[in-house]
């Protein structure tokens, strides 16, 4: 698995060091271990546990997101793509939030076992979080781009970002956000990846209430 998970980084170029990797590791096999007992994903083989979330998690490396600030992960599931970020990025201030207590399990089992320090899990609907703005937040599988710009409209710092991973097929979304939100500015970036499917982040600003 080392080879495998160090050659699909290397598509997405995004380094690693051997610690890095062996924590990748344990979220593949932890992933599958869990995923036999509750429905953590669709994801039931290593190869596509690598591929789906983890490399697809750490394609959000390619966009400008600040490695060295705080981020959001709205809806995160079971940790994705906030797990793979908070690994690969010891100085980003990883924030997990989602209301499903079962998935999130996984995620603090996840915590404790690589030690990482630099995430805060958080068991609440996004829409139920008034305690602080944010600077960066990320949404990946979660909802339409409108209805999360909705959802966190009132979490983003005036100056921050949003970064929604996304398939292709996304412009209707942005169209249909625009609309919501007339004054935000949205830019959409592809993103390389290990999959035949096309995927993109849409880099959302000035949405803030």
């Amino acid at each position: 698995m080392v080879f495998d998970i160090e050659q699909r980084l290397a598509q997405i170029e995004v380094h690693s060091t051997a610690e890095q990797i062996i924590k990748l590791e344990k979220i593949v096999e932890e992933h599958l271990k869990w995923n036999r007992k509750i429905n953590l994903s669709a994801y039931l083989d290593e190869q596509a546990v690598i591929d789906y979330q983890i490399i697809d998690s750490l394609t959000l490396l390619q966009s400008d997101l600040n490695q060295t600030s705080e981020l959001l992960d709205v809806g995160t599931g079971p940790g994705f793509p906030g797990l793979p970020l908070a690994v690969m990025c010891p100085t980003l201030e990883t924030v997990l939030c989602d209301s499903n207590a079962k998935k999130l399990a996984f995620a603090t089992h996840l915590v404790g076992q690589l030690k990482l320090k630099n995430v805060r899990i958080v068991a609440a609907r996004v829409e139920e979080l008034r305690d602080r703005r944010y600077s960066q937040m990320t949404a990946r599988a979660f909802s339409k781009l409108g209805d999360i710009m909705g959802l966190t409209s009132q979490l983003l710092d005036p100056s921050g970002v949003l970064f929604a991973m996304k398939s292709q097929k996304v412009e209707v979304e942005i169209q249909d956000a625009q609309r919501q939100f007339p004054n935000a500015s949205i830019e959409i970036q592809p993103l390389r990846h290990v999959v035949p499917e096309v995927r993109v982040v849409a880099k959302v600003m000035g949405y803030s209430q």
